[in-house]
This record gives C-alpha cells, structure tokens and sequence, in this order.
C-alpha cells in the first residue's frame, strides 16, 4: 500500500513539472520573437526617393559615389525622429539574395508634425563587380515616443540600377599598354648597347694583333737592305783593340 502511494506521489510531481516546464517555454518563444520582430512603416509618414546626381539616372560606374536622397514627411501630429539610413545591393533575380550591404549611417533629426525634409545618403560600390543590373533596396529608420510610438521602418526605395565599367579603366588600360612598350623598348635598348660594346672590343682586339704581325713581317723583308732599321747595329760588336796591345800579341 506504501508502495503505490509513493508510485502515485512520484506521478503527480512529473505531470506538475511538465506543465510548469510549458508557460516557460512560451515565454521564451514570444520574448524571442518580440526581439527578432521588426516594425514596419508608420502610417503617419510617406517617404518618396530621387537621384540627384545624373536627373535621376539609374546607371552608374561601378566604384564611383552614388548618392540617393529620401524625401520624408510627417503627416502625423507628433514628431518623429529619423535615426538612420541604410541600403543594400540585390540580385535582381532573387530579392533575398543580399550581394552587398552598404554603412547604415546615423541622422537623428527630429522631424515636426507636418513637416517635410530630405535626407541625401551616399554610398559606394565594389569596383570588381561585374557590370550589369541589381537591384537596391533603401531603407530609412524613425522613431517616436508615446504609447502609439516605436522603432519603424521605411522602404524608400526598391528598384532596378545599372552599373557600367568605370570610364577610368579605358585610361589605365592605354597606360599600362604604354607601360609596357616603354619597358620593352627600354630592355632593347640595353641589349643592343650591350651588344654593340662587346662587337667594338672584339674588333679591336682583332685590328690590334693584325697590326703587330705587320710589321714583324714588314721588318723581315727589310733585312739586308739599306732600308734595314737594324743596319749597322751588332748585339755583339766588338771594342777596338789599342795598337799597344796589337804589338804585345
């Protein structure tokens, strides 16, 4: 009879630890979600964009600055503050393909009931890219306070740009193909004057011993003649011997 008790006791504390276990878990669910969740645009605020820079031109060089600006109006009665923009370059053929996101930079400007300004944001983009058509997508973050307030944000653009080669990669490739002829032409140089200098020693080297021979057979010929240059000289000419001598002998 214990025995069953204690079975019975040991039961009902498992089932009540499941069912605290379960109002926890939710909890956690829903604090999880409330963080991930994010707040979409405020009714109160239309948002409009525009390219400045080219007549709001969608093609651009890539690696160049490209600067896009927000049109924001609060239609509301209470002030919004802009705390943000950010943008992001798409694959155009699947938008949740980010290839490149751009530095959120921060405004913080309090915008009055009523009241309309723009934003200019700028960014840059990756000058490997290949040129062709992404999408980008812009987005500017507000806030405001009170109990209808809150973080919100805004897509104020979402769209289709062309990128172009950058017109400098014409330039620096004429230069580097004048690079390349002024070192070739700089390398021959050296070689032919490398070439030349040890053509001129061999010749006169050559003239040199040609010479020497010359006129050793030139003086042999001469021998015996009167045009000898080594007439009248004896490597063993003897003294003249005095008459005193002469007579002792």
């Amino acid at each position: 009879m214990s025995m069953m008790k204690s079975a019975l006791f040991c039961l009902v504390l498992l089932i009540a630890a499941v069912y605290a276990d379960e109002p926890a878990a939710d909890a956690e669910v829903k604090t999880t979600a409330t963080k991930t969740f994010v707040v979409g645009p405020s009714p109160h605020v239309s948002v409009y964009s525009i390219f400045p820079k080219n007549n709001n031109n969608k093609t651009f060089h890539l690696g160049e600055r490209i600067d896009i600006v927000c049109g924001f109006a609060n239609n509301g009665d209470e002030a919004f503050n802009v705390t943000g923009v950010t943008a992001s370059l798409l694959w155009p053929y699947d938008l949740s393909v980010y290839i490149q996101n751009f530095t959120r930079q921060p405004y913080n400007i309090e915008v009055q009931p009523k009241e309309h300004i723009s934003i200019l944001y700028s960014f840059w983009t990756d000058p490997l890219m290949e040129p062709r058509d992404f999408g980008l997508a812009a987005r500017v973050y507000y806030s405001q306070d009170g109990e209808n307030g809150g973080n919100f944000t805004h897509v104020f653009y979402n769209g289709t740009i062309v990128f172009e080669e950058a017109e400098s990669s014409d330039y620096q490739m004429v230069f580097t193909y004048i690079a390349l002829l002024a070192a070739t032409g700089l390398i021959g140089y050296v070689l032919f004057n490398q070439a030349t200098n040890l053509g001129n020693k061999k010749t006169k080297k050559t003239k040199t011993e040609r010479g020497t021979e010359g006129s050793t057979i030139s003086e042999e010929w001469l021998e015996g003649t009167a045009a000898d240059p080594n007439r009248g000289k004896s490597p063993n000419k003897k003294r003249p011997t005095s008459p005193a001598k002469e007579r002792q002998n």
